[in-house]
């Protein structure tokens, strides 16, 4: 990128720049954190069975009163039948790889808002960067579908103001 400062960018690239930056840096958490909640979700799943394996749950449900049994036994058959029909490891890989993309798409944003800044990239390669930069979020967008996982809403919200929090100040030098 050569310094051309004669066609900067406009106020419109700066402002899809930035809108793409805070869109990759939300999502790059939001699949960083599901990523670890379905992870969490498989330990727990297999830990209740291992721990069942062993007659923990046998030595427990003895100590149990008797019409407390049944609803114990019940709830095994849930962990058991969810650890059957999910697919929490395989998910967790997907999830892996979508967050690793992004926080790659998110680096590169990055580099494009501060050379549109400073005025090192023109108007004409800020929007060929835009549109690639976009082409990549679309890419990974399909990965996350195809993986058949869905982002929470309230996930989605806190993931956008850690976001907007780590490059608020970016935009407000911008705008001083």
């Amino acid at each position: 990128m050569s310094p051309q400062s004669d066609a900067a960018p406009t106020e419109q690239t700066l402002d899809d720049i930035w809108r793409g930056l805070l869109s990759a840096a939300r999502l790059t958490r939001c699949y960083d954190k599901l990523t670890r909640y379905y992870g969490l979700a498989r330990w727990a799943i297999r830990t209740v069975l291992a721990l069942s394996a062993v007659g923990f749950l046998g030595a427990v449900t003895d100590a149990i009163p008797e019409n407390y049994r049944g609803p114990v036994a019940i709830v095994l058959l849930v962990f058991i039948t969810l650890d059957l029909v999910t697919d929490f490891a395989e998910k967790r890989v997907s999830l892996g790889g979508i967050a690793t993309g992004y926080a790659a798409i998110e680096s590169e944003w990055r580099r494009l808002w501060s050379a549109a800044l400073t005025r090192a990239i023109d108007e004409h390669q800020a929007r060929e960067r835009v549109t690639e930069l976009m082409q990549g979020h679309a890419r990974l967008d399909e990965r996350a579908d195809g993986a058949g996982v869905t982002t929470w809403n309230w996930l989605n919200k806190r993931c956008a103001r850690e976001a907007y929090s780590l490059y608020d100040p970016t935009y407000k030098q911008l705008h001083a």
